[in-house]
């Protein structure tokens, strides 16, 4: 199912200029392609992650630092309904994030640069 929503995903061109844009780019290419998902969805008192498709969570990160990043995917990943994490962004430092995290894989999209 992640690979496939990968693939949703990479078959367009999301112009943005900011992260809210970016979501909403991805927000209309689920919509397009009919996948059912949540959006900022309350994972806990303090958690709430940009998307989630089934087991999937779906976070959209332009800008912040690498480890208030990897702060929140520590907390996003020790839900029970989270299955496996995705990062969207167009920061190329990402591609340092570890492969799993609480036992549970992370993958990233890098969407190049906002025009």
């Amino acid at each position: 199912m992640v690979d496939d929503i990968i693939a949703v995903i990479q078959k367009y061109k999301i112009n943005f200029t900011n992260e809210k844009e970016l979501q909403q780019g991805i927000a209309g290419i689920l919509d397009r392609e009919d996948v059912s998902y949540g959006r900022e969805v309350v994972l806990g008192a303090h958690d709430r992650i940009d998307f989630l498709v089934e087991g999937l969570g779906i976070e959209v990160k332009i800008g912040g630092s690498l480890s208030s990043l990897l702060r929140q995917l520590y907390q996003y990943a020790k839900h029970e309904n989270i299955e496996c994490l995705l990062v969207i962004s167009s920061r190329k430092s990402l591609t340092r994030l570890p492969e799993e995290i609480r036992g549970k894989p992370i993958r990233v999209i890098d969407v190049g640069n906002p025009f």
